[in-house]
């Protein structure tokens, strides 16, 4: 799972979750977030914690305006190989 905490980017909820602006996402260990921090300054990068891996088979996601969406992996693995196919309304097409 993943609990995944938006805030710290001090954005409107659906520009925190879905902008095309360029960015990386990198899963560091705790005890090297320090120096890890520390070479993206040095390389003239930005680096924030925003959330952790955890075991509960969750999406747990909070946004900058403090409320909080949830999926289960069950939820997110039957969204995820029709989703633009029910966005756009075309199932059974």
């Amino acid at each position: 799972g993943l609990d995944i905490d938006l805030e710290p980017l001090r954005s409107e909820a659906v520009v925190a979750l879905f902008s095309e602006r360029s960015g990386l996402v990198h899963e560091v260990p705790l005890e090297r977030l320090a120096r890890y921090s520390q070479a993206a300054r040095d390389h003239g990068l930005v680096s924030m914690p925003i959330g952790s891996v955890t075991d509960t088979g969750r999406m747990r996601v909070r946004v900058p305006d403090g409320s909080v969406v949830e999926w289960t992996i069950d939820d997110l693995r039957a969204s995820a190989g029709h989703a633009l196919q029910a966005h756009w309304n075309e199932e059974g097409r």
